[in-house]
């Protein structure tokens, strides 16, 4: 109820259905699960470390999302 809205706000153009961006879709519970072409998403056993919150915390200059 508070994450999906935001990916599908902000993520999904790029990373849906229709379109994959570096092979990463985040519309549906398995498709974020599988990853993409960078692996998966998701560090269950770091939480902080995990691809996605790295980029929308914009913690890597070479992975912000979403890009400007």
């Amino acid at each position: 109820s508070k994450i999906r809205p935001i990916l599908h706000e902000h993520c999904v153009s790029c990373h849906g259905a229709e379109k994959q961006e570096g092979g990463l879709r985040l519309d549906s519970p398995q498709a974020i699960a599988m990853g993409g072409d960078s692996g998966g998403v998701f560090q269950i056993a770091d939480p902080n470390a995990s691809l996605i919150l790295v980029a929308v915390r914009q913690l890597d200059s070479s992975l912000i999302m979403p890009p400007a």
